[in-house]
This record gives C-alpha cells, sequence and structure tokens, in this order.
C-alpha cells in the first residue's frame, strides 16, 4: 500500500485501532489463541485469558537440516540482513548504520535480502546513495528456502546477520541465522531473552 506522509499518522492510528479489535475478539471468542513469544502470552494472560487457551509456537526451524551451512568457511560478506523492508524491519536504519561501518572498514559488504514495495525499494535505494555506501551493499531481493540459491546460502556466506527489527513478535529469520552459525547483531527485543536465542546475539538498544 503506498501512503503519502500525510496520511502515514491516520493509517498507522487505523492499524492499531484494528489490531486492538483484534485482539478483544480473540480474547472473548477464541477457543484456542496461537502466540509466537512470552511477552505476548502475558499480553493475554494480563487480558484475563485462561493459560489453557494460550499455546506457544515453538517455531519450524530444522537445526540439523542447516547444520551443514555451519561448515562454510569462504565468507563473501562481513554481514547480512534478511526480512521485508519497511520501518517495523528496520531497514531504513541499514545505511546509515553501514555508513559508519564503512567509515572504519572501507571494504566492509553488506548484503540485503527481503523483499520491498516499489516505494520502499526506491526509499532505501534513495538511502544507499546518500550515504555513500553503493559499493559496499547489495540488495538480492527475495531468495526462497529451497532451490540452487537459497538465503541459507547467503547466511553461510556472511560472518555477521543484522535483526534491525522494531516488532515484538519472535524473528524466525535470526533464528534461522544462528542455527546456520552466524552470530547476530540486534536492535534489543524481548524475544531475545527467550532460551532458543540467548547465545550468540549481541543487543543494542533499540
Amino acid at each position: 500500500i503506498n501512503i503519502s506522509k500525510r496520511n502515514n499518522k491516520a493509517f498507522a492510528v487505523l492499524a492499531f485501532s484494528l489490531q486492538r479489535l483484534s485482539v478483544y475478539l480473540a480474547s472473548k471468542k477464541a477457543d484456542l489463541i496461537l502466540v509466537d513469544n512470552q511477552k505476548t502470552f502475558r499480553f493475554f494472560c494480563k487480558m484475563g485469558v485462561q493459560q489453557s487457551r494460550l499455546l506457544i509456537l515453538g517455531g519450524g526451524v530444522n537445526f540439523l537440516k542447516l547444520a551443514k551451512y555451519r561448515k562454510v568457511r569462504r565468507k563473501i560478506y562481513d554481514a547480512v540482513f534478511a526480512g521485508r523492508l519497511d520501518q517495523t524491519k528496520g531497514a531504513f536504519d541499514l545505511p546509515l548504520i553501514w555508513a559508519k561501518v564503512v567509515k572504519n572498514q572501507p571494504s566492509a559488504r553488506l548484503v540485503i535480502v527481503g523483499t520491498a514495495t516499489g516505494q520502499n525499494l526506491k526509499k532505501i535505494k534513495r538511502a544507499i546513495v546518500e550515504n555513500k555506501v553503493e559499493k559496499n551493499v547489495e540488495l538480492l531481493g527475495f531468495l526462497p528456502h529451497q532451490g540452487s540459491k537459497t538465503i541459507f546460502d547467503i547466511f553461510a556466506q556472511s560472518k555477521v546477520f543484522l535483526s534491525l527489527t522494531l516488532e515484538g513478535g519472535r524473528d524466525f529469520v535470526l533464528i534461522e541465522a544462528l542455527a546456520c552459525g552466524l552470530p547476530v547483531v540486534a536492535y534489543d527485543q524481548d524475544f531475545l531473552r527467550e532460551e532458543i536465542v540467548k547465545s550468540g546475539v549481541l543487543k543494542t538498544p533499540s
């Protein structure tokens, strides 16, 4: 959806209102509510939902299947970002962050994997140019989980995974990166305190 800056606030209010309505209906009508993190679980409990009506999903990351990617030694990229290229995923912070990295390490390479609306893609490309990191940043677009070239191949060729998400839910791409052997640098989020992602993550204030 393309939204002008003038309408961003109204859209945010509408989105928040619809989210609250869906939460209310779920808490009153649903027999079972599936959540993906402890924070959301506690949120519903505070709303009076019985724990027997809540189920925390464990995720679907096959650590054994991804073990082979931990054996790759040849690294092409210094860091990788994967996710939707939008505000909630922190994608627009990438060019400025990488400009600071390049200032100290001029040859540092960042690869960005993920889809974006036409508007968001123009925005991030413009920010890359404005921060003068065109030679240091590669946009790959969407990559599948299966096939001749997958997102896991890119993880295996990278040294560090960047997670800049501003959403409260569990970041499954981050967990996949950990499963591929990458250390993670991430904005601090509640889900990073869960057992599955406690090790291998360097958190920075969001």
